[in-house]
């Protein structure tokens, strides 16, 4: 999903990865959208990612930068 982009942003992407997970059912509640939810993370990255409320699971789905 990251590969090819920047060390910094991978590792932004990551570090929200493990935020969500963390957060558990809770992490519905983060970003704006529906059921696909979308965050902006550190180093200009967009995360768009599905919650699995019944685990404490992140799928990520699209991951876009601008730099």
């Amino acid at each position: 999903m990251v590969g090819g982009l920047p060390p910094h942003v991978v590792a932004a992407v990551e570090h929200a990865a493990s935020q969500l997970t963390e957060l558990g059912r809770d992490a519905h509640e983060v970003g704006t959208g529906g059921r696909l939810r979308v965050v902006p993370v550190d180093a200009g990255a967009m995360v768009w990612f599905l919650p699995v409320e019944t685990q404490r699971l992140i799928v990520i789905v699209r991951v876009v930068w601008a730099g």
